[in-house]
């Protein structure tokens, strides 16, 4: 048995060194599937993991087989044969390919699961986009949130026949709303491209998000409850919706910004 396990070995070796060596081979469909079927059916020893690599690597840059190298590069990553830098290489592949398909979450689950085998500076890097998934999430319903509040107060004013009071109270504070949104976002965005890689973009963005919620929430401070406690209310939740929206731009045109601020 132990010559037969050795035969294999060798057998194995000697068709990796060909699938690597020769370009046509390593692009090959079918010379890949043999290879793999080959590690698969061998014992576990450095040269399985090794072959299992090649061909994972194949399947994901080169054939486009992302399902199929993910599956062949976690054999490699839980093979106790595999050494570990080997092994780290294939957790690494896992989470770049993860989080380049835009699966955060199972990218944070997999550095979780091999905290071991993954560089602590790009597990942190991994956690900080995982956070910055769940205040997304909670940026996008505080918006919503938020819009759904002023709806129910334009409502409630053309109920009770206040709509007339509310556009008068927008007309008095429209200049007001449109003079602050473009000293934020013009004045911001000149800020920032004085910086050496800096982006107005995202500035200007915001200066204009900022003005619709101006007006809403002064919409809605006028038809809505006049009560201390209510006031208090609106203005959080006002100044939540805008650090919310200035969250969601930034993600969205430069995330460089948020890591000014931990995000």
């Amino acid at each position: 048995m132990p010559a037969l396990a050795d035969s294999g070995d060798e057998l194995l070796s000697a068709r990796l060194s060909e699938v690597r060596n020769d370009p046509d081979l390593s692009n090959d469909g079918t010379a890949l599937e043999d290879l793999a079927a080959q590690a698969n059916a061998a014992r576990a020893t450095p040269v399985r993991a090794e072959a299992r690599m090649v061909v994972a690597e194949a399947w994901l840059r080169r054939l486009h087989r992302i399902d199929d190298g993910l599956e062949m590069l976690r054999r490699v990553a839980d093979d106790p044969a595999a050494d570990a830098l080997t092994a780290s290489l294939a957790e690494r592949d896992i989470l770049d390919t993860l989080i380049a398909k835009g699966h955060i979450a199972a990218a944070a689950r997999e550095v979780r699961a091999h905290e071991s085998q993954v560089d602590w500076r790009f597990a942190k890097q991994v956690r900080k986009l995982e956070r910055r998934l769940w205040l997304r999430a909670a940026a996008l319903g505080e918006l919503t949130l938020f819009a759904a509040l002023v709806a129910l107060a334009f409502v409630r004013s053309k109920r009770i026949h206040r709509l007339a009071t509310t556009f008068d109270a927008l007309r008095g504070f429209a200049p007001a709303a449109v003079a602050f949104s473009a000293f934020l976002g013009i004045g911001g965005g000149l800020l920032a491209s004085q910086f050496e890689a800096g982006n107005g973009f995202p500035f200007f963005l915001l200066g204009a998000a900022v003005a619709p919620l101006l007006l809403l929430g002064r919409a809605w401070s006028a038809i809505g409850a006049a009560g201390a406690a209510a006031r208090v209310g609106r203005g959080l939740v006002c100044a939540t919706s805008t650090l919310a929206a200035a969250f969601v731009l930034l993600e969205f045109c430069s995330p460089m910004y948020l890591e000014g601020f931990g995000l």
